[in-house]
């Protein structure tokens, strides 16, 4: 199987890695911000954890090493994908 993607921004720090998605959607109508950021996280869960294997593989290091989330410019915040 051959997977291609484009990552938003990652970075090295030692030995740990950080994949970040940016997202520049914003709360529908009366929409709870918390119940936005879970929502989003769930949908783009997938994508992540496969940029995440497909980082581990290319630099063969352990997945654990990597962390991946989103980061919501609209109201700056930062949700990390377990």
């Amino acid at each position: 199987m051959i997977r291609t993607g484009i990552l938003d921004f990652v970075k090295q720090d030692g030995d740990s890695w950080c994949i970040v998605d940016f997202k520049t959607s914003r709360t529908g109508a009366g929409q709870a911000k918390a119940d936005f950021v879970k929502q989003q996280g769930e949908y783009y869960r997938p994508q992540l954890k496969a940029y995440q294997a497909m980082l581990a593989k290319t630099k063969e290091i352990d997945i654990a090493q990597i962390r991946v989330g989103l980061y919501f410019t609209s109201f700056q915040q930062w949700h990390e994908i377990e």
